[in-house]
């Protein structure tokens, strides 16, 4: 089912040393399973994604993409991101593993959040 959706997530950033972007509009095209779209990302970039969406209960998701848009890793980058659909339907809870590049180092950590979709 072809749908396109728009969305405005709040994220927190576990683990890193920088100060990150919290509000993240979103717009998605789905079709069927497979998902893209664009994002305001973390770095106060415009990030544009492609991917699948699998769903292996009603409630929870996992979405495996690549994504552009952030500056310390060039080019484009692996995504994967859990979500959890809560009993309101416009609001879903996720999460989803990252990475940041400071010098040399790289410091891995989560991103969670909450997305209410219009």
């Amino acid at each position: 089912m072809e749908q396109i959706i728009w969305s405005l997530a709040f994220t927190s950033h576990i683990g890193f040393a920088s100060d990150y972007n919290s509000i993240h509009p979103h717009v998605r095209y789905t079709d069927d399973n497979f998902i893209t779209g664009a994002f305001y990302n973390s770095e106060r970039r415009i990030s544009l994604y492609a991917g699948y969406r699998f769903e292996p209960t009603e409630r929870i998701g996992i979405e495996v993409s690549v994504t552009t848009g952030y500056q310390a890793f060039d080019g484009v980058m692996p995504q994967i991101r859990g979500t959890y659909q809560t009993d309101e339907k416009n609001i879903i809870l996720f999460a989803a593993p990252s990475a940041e590049k400071i010098d040399e180092t790289i410091n891995i950590g989560l991103v969670v959040g909450i997305e209410t979709t219009f």
